[in-house]
């Protein structure tokens, strides 16, 4: 089970919106000493993610909580995002060869099938940023476990 520290940013009746930061793996990493993820952290930049959850009683905006996002839900999102644009690229290489060998006599099979794997590859991203991202972020809404707060932060 993965756990995080999140930040409550918003809060509805029924749900609160939590945000997180990306970070480097380890404090190796983040001080420069590691492999190196923490040089590359630095390029990248700082990015938030903004999740949706249950809310959970006694929690006020700017909260810190716990979250725990179970294992199964990690590795069914990670299949839906890697898998859709590999199936994408590979019946688009197929459809694009089919083409050439039957009805395009002329063309170099080759390039056709080269050209429907990268258009298939790009639609598949596509399609699993669109379309997975919503599949993903629902089932996160149901599934991640906001635990009690851990401190309340004061903003003056």
């Amino acid at each position: 089970m993965l756990k995080e520290s999140c930040e409550i940013v918003a809060l509805d009746e029924n749900s609160m919106w939590l945000e997180s930061h990306r970070r480097a793996s380890c404090a190796k990493c983040e001080s420069g000493q590691g492999c190196g993820g923490g040089t590359l952290a630095k390029l990248v930049g700082e990015k938030r993610f903004h999740i949706k959850v249950k809310r959970i009683n006694d929690v006020n905006l700017h909260d810190i909580v716990d979250i725990q996002i179970p294992d199964e839900v990690i590795v069914k999102s990670s299949l839906i995002i890697y898998l859709i644009p590999l199936c994408f690229m590979i019946v688009l290489t197929l459809f694009f060869q089919i083409i050439a060998e039957h009805f395009l006599s002329s063309v170099n099979i080759n390039v056709l099938s080269i050209l429907g794997a990268t258009l298939g590859l790009g639609i598949g991203l596509y399609v699993a940023r669109c379309f997975g991202s919503r599949i993903i972020e629902s089932r996160l809404e149901k599934e991640i476990i906001a635990l009690k707060p851990l401190k309340t932060i004061h903003c003056l």
